[in-house]
């Protein structure tokens, strides 16, 4: 993931959002690539990224109990116990 473009209706121009979960807009085409999200670990089953089209920062949404969080959730380790 990286930098992705997208039209402001209200103005008509582009503004680039941080795909790799670093949350950052801005109006100026980005020079440098996107923070690496590689060592972040998988999202816990059930949840998936969006972003908030008015304030341009990434959320995550669990449909199946409908709990929403600006914060990654956590990954639930399993601690093998018997």
């Amino acid at each position: 993931e990286g930098w992705a473009s997208t039209l402001d209706a209200a103005s008509g121009r582009s503004y680039y959002h941080d795909e790799g979960g670093g949350g950052g807009v801005t109006w100026d085409r980005p020079t440098a690539a996107a923070p690496s999200v590689a060592h972040l670990p998988p999202l816990r089953v059930g949840w998936r990224r969006h972003r908030d089209a008015a304030k341009g920062i990434v959320y995550y949404h669990c449909a199946a109990t409908g709990e929403t969080s600006w914060d990654r959730p956590a990954v639930v380790v399993d601690g093998g116990g018997s």
